[in-house]
C-alpha cells in the first residue's frame, strides 16, 4: 500500500474517531448559553405555527419581528428537534455533523493543493484541534454553518477544475443561500468578494465575473428581504431598530474603539455570557502568519519571482475582509472570531507545505502545534468538567408543577417544551403595565428566581444581561415575599448565573416559588 493511501486510510478514520470522541462531550463544552435554547425555541414556534412569520413565544413584551433571516437555520434545525427531540444534544448535534463535514472539506482542500499526503494529513490534524473550530463545532449557533459555506466557496473557487464562469455561478449561489441562515453571511461574502476583485485586477478573471458574483448574492439579499417585507411590512424599520440596541449605528469612530476592544476581549476571554475558549496563542501565532506572509509576498512581487503566491495572498485578503467587514457592520459578537480561522489555516498550510521552510522543519513545527493543541483541549474540557447542565435541568425539571406558567431564565429553555415559559427579560419593558398585572393576565403561577439577579441589581454595568430592573426588581421580591411559596432551592455555580467571569467561582443560589396573587392589584 502505497503512502498516499496509507494517509488517506489514517486520515478518514481521523476524522471518524473525531466526530464519536466529540459526539460523547457534545452537551459538555462549552457551557450552555441562552442562544442555544433561544434559536431552538424559535425553531420549535416555527414548527408549531408551521411559518417562518413568528417570533418567539417567550418574549412577549420584548421588542421582536419576523423575518426571513435565519429562517433557513431554522428550517435546518426542526427535523433534528423532531427525530432527536427538544433538547441540547439535538441542536448541537447540527454543529458536530457539519464541523465533521468542514474537516472532509479542508481535507479535499489539502489534497488538491499538496502534494505530500503525510503532511497533508498533519495539516489536516492540526486544524481539528483549532479550540474555535472545537468550539463552533459544539456551539448550536449558525457561525459553524457559514464556516463551511466559505471554505466550500473557496475551495470550489481556488481549486475546481470547473470554468472560471461557473465557479463564480456556484460560488455566488452558495453564499447567497447562506443569507438565510444568519446575517453574518455578510462577512463570508466580502471575504469572498475581496479574493475575487484581487483576481480582477491582476487579470486572472474578468471584472464582468466580479460582478456577477456581486449581482448574484445582492439577489439573494433581496429575495430574503422582499419575504421579509411580506410577512412584516415594517422590517427595514424594526431591523434597524434592533440592530441600534446592538451598537451598529455607532460612528466611526466609535466603531474603531469597538473593534479594538474585540480583540482585547477575545485575548483576555472577557465577555458578557459567551463561553470564550482560550485564543491567546492562535491570536498571537496568527499575527506571526500575517507578518511572514505579507514579508513573503512583498518580497515575490519585488524581485518578480515566479514562485506561487496567490494562496498567500488569498489568505491575507480574506483576513483583510474579515477585519473590514466587522468594521462595516460593527457588530463584534465573539463567535464570528471563528471566520478569521479558514484564511490563518490557509497561511499556516502554505508556510508548512511549500519550499519556504525545509521539509524536516515543517515536520518538527506542525507536531510542536499538535502538542499544543491537544494540551489546550484538554485544558478547556477540564474547565468545564465539574459544570453539569443536566444536572440543573433536573433540579428545576423534577420540582416544576405540572401545568405551571413559567416565569424566568432563557438558559434553561429546554426544559419548557411542555410548559408555558416567558423570559424574565420581558420585565425591563412593562412600561405602564404593572408586574402584578403582568403576571396575573399571563396566568404565571411559577416564579424561577435566581441570585444573580441581586447581584445584576447591585452592579448595574451587568443589567445588559436583562435591561433595566428599575421598574419591577423591589416588586418582583415584594411579590415572592407576599405571595410566593418556595417550592425548591438549590445551588449550582456554573449554570446559576449567565455571568461567564463568575461561572464556578460561587455556588448561586436558584429558587423555584409558586405564586398566588389576588384577583386586582394591591395598593
Amino acid at each position: 500500500m502505497t503512502t498516499y493511501k496509507y494517509s488517506r486510510l489514517f486520515s478518514y478514520f481521523y476524522i471518524a474517531s473525531f466526530f464519536l470522541f466529540h459526539l460523547s462531550t457534545l452537551t459538555t463544552y462549552p457551557l450552555v448559553h441562552s442562544d442555544e435554547t433561544w434559536l431552538a425555541g424559535l425553531s420549535m414556534a416555527y414548527m408549531k405555527a408551521r411559518s417562518i412569520f413568528v417570533t418567539e413565544p417567550f418574549f412577549d413584551l420584548m421588542p421582536r419581528q419576523a423575518h426571513a433571516i435565519k429562517s433557513l437555520f431554522h428550517l435546518i434545525q426542526i427535523p433534528f428537534i423532531r427525530f432527536f427531540g427538544y433538547d441540547l444534544f439535538s441542536v448541537r448535534l447540527i454543529s458536530l455533523l457539519v464541523g465533521t463535514l468542514i474537516l472532509v472539506l479542508i481535507y479535499i482542500y489539502l489534497n488538491r493543493r499538496f502534494s505530500n499526503p503525510v503532511m497533508n494529513t498533519l495539516c489536516l490534524v492540526v486544524f481539528s484541534l483549532n479550540i474555535q473550530f472545537v468550539y463552533a463545532s459544539h456551539f448550536a449557533r449558525q457561525e459553524i454553518l457559514l464556516f463551511t459555506l466559505l471554505i466550500l466557496s473557496y475551495g470550489l473557487y481556488r481549486t475546481s477544475t470547473l470554468t472560471p464562469v461557473k465557479r463564480i455561478l456556484i460560488m455566488a449561489i452558495i453564499i447567497g443561500i447562506g443569507i438565510g441562515i444568519h446575517p453574518n453571511a455578510f462577512i463570508i461574502a466580502v471575504m469572498l468578494f475581496l479574493v475575487i476583485l484581487s483576481d480582477g485586477i491582476l487579470h486572472v478573471i474578468k471584472y464582468s465575473l466580479v460582478l456577477i458574483y456581486g449581482l448574484i448574492v445582492s439577489f439573494f439579499a433581496i429575495f430574503y428581504t422582499l419575504i421579509s417585507l411580506i410577512g412584516n411590512p415594517n422590517f427595514f424599520k424594526d431591523y434597524w431598530n434592533y440592530g441600534a440596541t446592538l451598537g451598529v449605528d455607532a460612528n466611526l469612530f466609535m466603531r474603531f474603539i469597538h473593534f479594538i476592544e474585540f480583540f482585547i476581549k477575545l485575548y483576555t476571554q472577557n465577555s458578557g455570557t459567551y463561553y470564550l475558549p482560550d485564543i491567546r496563542y492562535i491570536l498571537f501565532l496568527g499575527s506571526v502568519l500575517i507578518f511572514i506572509s505579507i514579508f513573503i509576498l512583498a518580497t515575490s512581487y519585488r524581485n518578480h519571482q515566479k514562485r506561487n503566491v496567490t494562496y498567500f495572498r488569498d489568505g491575507l485578503t480574506l483576513t483583510f475582509g474579515f477585519l473590514l467587514s466587522l468594521l462595516i457592520i460593527g457588530r463584534y459578537n465573539p463567535t464570528s472570531v471563528l471566520f478569521i480561522m479558514f484564511p490563518l489555516s490557509i497561511l499556516l498550510f502554505e508556510l508548512l507545505s511549500t519550499a519556504y521552510i525545509k521539509p524536516r522543519w515543517s515536520y518538527g513545527i506542525i507536531l510542536v502545534f499538535i502538542t499544543i493543541n491537544m494540551s489546550m483541549n484538554y485544558h478547556e474540557f477540564e474547565n468545564v468538567k465539574l459544570a453539569d447542565y443536566n444536572h440543573y435541568e433536573k433540579e428545576l425539571q423534577n420540582h416544576l408543577p405540572k401545568d405551571a406558567v413559567v416565569l424566568g431564565n432563557l438558559s434553561s429553555g429546554f426544559i419548557f417544551k411542555d410548559h408555558v415559559f416567558y423570559d424574565i427579560r420581558n420585565l425591563a419593558y412593562l412600561d405602564d403595565l404593572t408586574l402584578e398585572t403582568y403576571l396575573r393576565d399571563r396566568k404565571i403561577d411559577t416564579i424561577i428566581y435566581y441570585e444573580s439577579y441581586d447581584y445584576i441589581h447591585r452592579n448595574p454595568q451587568w443589567q445588559i444581561l436583562y435591561g433595566s430592573d428599575e421598574g419591577y426588581y423591589y416588586t418582583l421580591l415584594q411579590i415572592l415575599s407576599d405571595y410566593g411559596t418556595s417550592l425548591h432551592a438549590f445551588e449550582d455555580a456554573y449554570y446559576g448565573t449567565r455571568i461567564i467571569r463568575y461561572m464556578g467561582d460561587y455556588p448561586w443560589k436558584v429558587s423555584v416559588y409558586h405564586i398566588d396573587l389576588p384577583a386586582t392589584d394591591q395598593k
